[in-house]
């Protein structure tokens, strides 16, 4: 026998049949399974023995040989097979057998005898050695086919070793591969090489289970269930994406057994005889469908199989959509080529434990979205984890969403319920009774009656065996993917964008939703989907899946605890990217180790909420804040408001304090462009990373910048002093004046303030005539202010302007008679007298008289400057006056302490004078980038127009109130968004209401919107909101205004 098959002999060292001692030979049948497909030689030759056998035997021993691995068993377990008696006898490649035994593995060492006479004398010693080894798995050879000799075939001529250097070649095995590297070739191992044989169907290629379907009826119940499940994967993930993927020669049996291992690592890989010619990633798929078999952290198999193999063949995203589902498709052959066998021979009890390893991983892969191990496996690999999810979320922060509430979020206090670990409320394992006492004494002390539970926040609520991951049985699902928000129940809740009904379903599960709605939303043909949890039953009546829900609508309501899941009355509000399949629920937990896929399905519901980061951030106390502030700064910068408010940010016309409410600020002109302005942000950031210097060097932003400054003024003004504060700008003109006329007798309007210096102090009324005020110097000059309301001429008086006007100008000429005037210092509307607009021809006849009596007139547009008074870039210039000097501040920078002098080149030549002029911070290159990009802002967002128009509207809202409270507003008045309401007493206007002032401030503060008082009387309710107030902000103000003096 052994000479006939020698014969035959082409290619490769095989050792054929193996059988199990003891079994009958009196009229037997006997299976005998084979890898080798039709056709292959050694399929031939195990015909041929199977033949020589039934004669020998006279019939009495039948063998039926079953290539192509038809039974279901392979290569490298068939030492098992035969040893277990799943089969009688069998055949293998020896070297495919190391990983039970390596010493089956000798013969296949290159090189190692050069023909049959070496291998004799190697046969000698060996065999008897195998036998011994064979022995011990209850088995024994029948024949063997030897190939003593392997060749090296090139296309060059090589005569030595050394000609052998850089050649590609491919290797069969590891032992082969570290041969030829070490001689210096290139070895590639299988890459890019084709053979005919290849080019076979192949009963256990994952790719191509077609012919499986029509066997899952062999199954009933959940594992018939299971198969049709993968099945329909298949279809979806693997047939459908074929045309995809990479093809090459594949193993396609990458397991344990056909691993050579050497001192604990993998040297090499064995047995090539199911190569087919296949997706290339069908090999990863099938090595997965062995390692995560019997294991209980498939997780951090996959990432370290699938990371190790992406760092060295990388694999790409069509292969990753696929290589889960290939993975089943392995294990569906699995049971199946097992099910088959145990029907045909239903007394063999190992049969069954063969494929239970097989059936477990199924079922386990089977609770588990093959969507969701995709994006895990796209994480892995260094991919986005969803492909629309940057698109998804740039629409999510662009948009506005209605209210999930009757109200806005924004506008009440909220406090935080934290669940963790370390949670007061979850001390001592309390009732649901307790903890709602716990949270009302939070909302107490906060002022509030809405709790916020925090996204991504590790919980220790989710105890039950649902919350065992299924990815790793020694983690829990216990981070939280939504924001609760706690509220009384009852409450309606609103659809925040529109969409259509997804899902609607009671989940009524303890410690599940209750009764669940999630909406599927889409734009620009992406979807996603928000779900709300914990809703009462009256969903499941009012509404129904598949209808379409506005923008707006009512969607439901915050469900009782009895119908909740036995929670405490709150909603789960969740964003969810993809729903992985699921069609009656959504998971609102996920695994800590798996969180950068789970934010990435389910981002941040705040996208949608809006709440301000701050407010999750803020770790400090009240208390805490408020005394650390008394103790370290003096009592003379004061706090507004009897109970301070504690800020944490702001943006645009909105502040944002530690309660996550929102206050409409109504007083800040400081933040003319609106607060937090990006591109004055980037502006800041860019030239500081650049270059920042004084004003000693050469640097262009500044010419740019004092370019595009002195273009809003008349020509005449043409020469800039950059400072940093209106106070230092004031400080540096009356400087200017000084020196200029060699004087220093100053006129002032009755109650301005311009600026805080020892000198400016001087020139303000407002300060010098208050509390803590030494009284007037005599250099300096009081002015009525030409009030109609209070002052010495009233609107009762016909000519109360002309009057005014004279007075003033009689003034200035006496006393310029006894000391030289330096200058007039005026503000263009009077800030601090309480909004009081100059009369027409004021300024322009006052101006005539100071310049008769050759002194400067300066105007201060420290507040009103830049637009802010709508119909002019400056408030002067509805005067149709052109002052010698102008002052700027408070917007020029946004909050960016820069400030500035405009004036002629004159009067900034006579400044000249030999007394160097020096600031170490004015003008630098970051204020002036500052100062530019504010200019921009205005310019590119319309500001002044919208100052203009918006403060019309609002001008137009007030006098309406006014004319409805006439007892409690005397006048209304302003320019653009620089406004002011006089309140008085009982209709009388002589008697102004500060009490009444002060109370609407508080009102107002507690409903979320910021104002002030000022004027002599502290009377004045004064508005000077950023320029990107707008009507609906109006329109708030209003509201809240007209509910006040509805209750007085």
């Amino acid at each position: 026998m052994f000479k006939k098959i020698k014969k035959n002999v082409i290619s490769i060292s095989t050792i054929f049949a193996l059988f199990a001692p003891g079994i009958g030979l009196a009229k037997t049948n006997w299976d005998m399974p084979i890898v080798w497909p039709d056709g292959n030689f050694h399929v031939a030759n195990a015909k041929t023995f199977a033949a020589e056998v039934k004669q020998a035997t006279g019939g009495d021993v039948n063998i039926t040989v079953h290539s192509g691995g038809s039974l279901g068993f392979k290569g490298p377990e068939m030492l098992k097979v035969v040893r277990d008696g799943l089969a009688p006898l069998g055949e293998m490649l020896l070297n495919q057998q190391v990983g039970e035994a390596p010493l089956l593995g000798l013969e296949a060492t290159p090189y190692l005898s050069s023909g049959y006479d070496d291998l004799a004398k190697l046969h000698k010693h060996w065999l008897p050695e195998v036998n011994k080894v064979v022995k011990e798995f209850n088995q024994k050879f029948l024949y063997i086919v030897p190939w003593p000799r392997q060749y090296v075939y090139t296309k060059v001529d090589a005569k030595s070793v050394a000609d052998l250097g850089g050649i590609k070649i491919r290797t069969y095995n590891k032992t082969t591969t570290g041969m030829f590297n070490r001689i210096g070739m290139t070895s590639v191992q299988l890459k890019s090489f084709f053979d005919k044989d290849a080019y076979r169907k192949f009963i256990w290629d994952p790719s191509n289970i077609d012919w499986l379907y029509r066997e899952i009826n062999i199954f009933t119940g959940n594992k018939k269930l299971v198969l049709l499940n993968c099945y329909s994967e298949y279809k979806k993930f693997v047939k459908n994406n074929l045309k995809n993927l990479r093809y090459s020669i594949t193993h396609s049996d990458p397991n344990n057994y056909n691993l050579v291992v050497k001192n604990n690592k993998v040297n090499g890989l064995l047995d090539y005889g199911d190569s087919i010619y296949a997706p290339t990633i069908n090999d990863l798929a099938i090595c997965l469908s062995y390692a995560l078999m019997n294991n209980n952290n498939i997780f951090s198999t996959l990432q370290n199989i699938i990371s190790e193999y992406h760092k060295i063949f990388p694999i790409n995203e069509d292969e990753i959509n696929s290589l889960i589902s290939l993975s089943k498709s392995r294990l569906m052959i699995t049971v199946v080529m097992a099910k088959k066998q145990r029907i045909k021979y239903p007394t063999n009890k190992y049969l069954s434990i063969s494929e239970n390893d097989a059936w477990a991983l199924l079922e386990k892969l089977d609770k588990i979205p093959t969507q969701f191990l995709i994006y895990i496996i796209r994480n892995i690999c260094g991919y986005s984890t969803i492909k629309n999810y940057n698109e998804i979320i740039t629409f999510l922060k662009n948009s506005d969403f209605a209210n999930i509430f009757s109200f806005n979020l924004l506008d009440v206090n909220k406090s935080i319920l934290k669940l963790n670990s370390t949670s007061h409320l979850l001390k001592g394992n309390p009732t649901n009774s307790k903890i709602n006492s716990r949270v009302n004494k939070i909302y107490k002390n906060d002022n509030s009656n809405i709790g916020i539970g925090l996204y991504k926040e590790k919980r220790k609520v989710y105890k039950g065996i649902n919350f065992i991951s299924e990815l790793n049985n020694n983690e829990r699902r216990n981070i939280h993917l939504g924001i609760d928000l706690f509220i009384e129940d009852g409450v309606d809740l609103y659809a925040p964008i529109d969409g259509k009904i997804k899902i609607l379903k009671n989940n009524a599960f303890k410690y599940d939703y209750g009764p669940t709605l999630v909406l599927e939303h889409e734009f620009q043909n992406i979807k996603f989907y928000t779900l709300y949890g914990h809703l009462s039953k009256i969903i499941l009546k009012k509404l129904k899946i598949g209808k379409k829900i506005k923008k707006g609508d009512w969607i439901g309501k915050i469900g009782q605890t009895k119908e909740n899941g036995n929670w405490l009355p709150h909603l789960h509000f969740q964003i969810i990217l993809d729903l992985l399949g699921e069609k009656t629920n959504f998971p609102g937990v996920g695994e800590e180790y798996l969180i950068d896929v789970w934010s990435k399905i389910s981002p941040d519901p705040n996208l949608i909420l809006k709440i301000p980061n701050s407010f999750f951030n803020n770790k400090q106390d009240f208390k805490t804040i408020l005394k650390k502030r008394k103790t370290n700064i003096s009592h003379n910068l004061s706090i507004s408001y009897d109970h301070p408010l504690h800020m944490l940010e702001a943006k645009d016309q909105y502040f944002f304090d530690r309660y996550g409410r929102r206050y409409l600020d109504c007083v800040n002109n400081i933040s003319h462009v609106g607060h937090s302005n990006s591109h004055v942000h980037n502006a800041m950031i860019n030239q500081n990373l650049k270059l920042n210097t004084n004003t000693r060097y050469l640097y262009d932003i500044i010419n740019e910048y004092s370019d595009k400054l002195l273009s809003k003024f008349p020509k005449k003004l043409n020469k800039i002093f950059f400072v940093c504060t209106g106070s230092e700008a004031n400080d540096l003109a009356y400087r200017i004046a000084q020196t200029y006329t060699k004087a220093k007798d100053v006129f002032v309007i009755d109650n301005a303030y311009h600026g805080h210096t020892n000198s400016l102090i001087d020139l303000s009324p407002y300060k010098f005539d208050g509390k803590g005020g030494l009284g007037k110097k005599k250099y300096v000059h009081v002015l009525e202010m030409p009030d109609p309301l209070r002052g010495k001429w009233q609107y009762k008086n016909k000519d109360w302007i002309k009057k005014y006007i004279n007075e003033a100008k009689e003034k200035i000429n006496n006393q310029s008679k006894i000391n030289k005037l330096s200058c007039l210092f005026v503000e263009s509307i009077l800030g601090c007298g309480g909004q009081v607009i100059l009369p027409k021809n004021y300024l322009k006849e006052v101006f005539k008289e100071v310049r008769k009596n050759k002194a400067l007139c300066i105007v201060d547009e420290v507040q009103t400057g830049f637009g802010r008074v709508g119909n002019n870039f400056w408030s002067f210039q509805e005067h149709q006056v052109i002052p010698d000097i102008v002052t700027l501040g408070k917007p020029m920078g946004n909050g960016h302490p820069i400030a500035a002098v405009v004036t002629t080149e004159k009067i900034a030549s006579s400044f000249n004078n030999g007394m160097e002029y020096f600031n170490s911070f004015g003008g630098n290159p970051v204020s002036c980038a500052v100062g530019k990009s504010v200019l921009e802002v205005i310019e590119n967002k319309k500001l002044q127009e919208n100052a203009l128009s918006v403060g019309k509207y609002f001008l137009n809202k007030l006098e309406r109130i006014k004319r409805q409270n006439k007892k409690y507003i005397s006048e209304v008045r302003g320019r653009g968004l620089f406004i002011g309401i006089d309140i008085i007493k009982n209709s009388n206007q002589l008697k102004p209401n500060k009490q009444l002032a002060k109370k609407i401030i508080n009102f107002m503060r507690n409903n979320g919107i910021l104002l002030s008082t000022d004027g002599p009387h502290d009377n004045v309710i004064k508005i000077k909101p950023p320029l990107v107030f707008n009507k609906q902000n109006v329109d708030n103000v209003c509201e809240n205004l007209e509910s006040f003096f509805k209750k007085i």
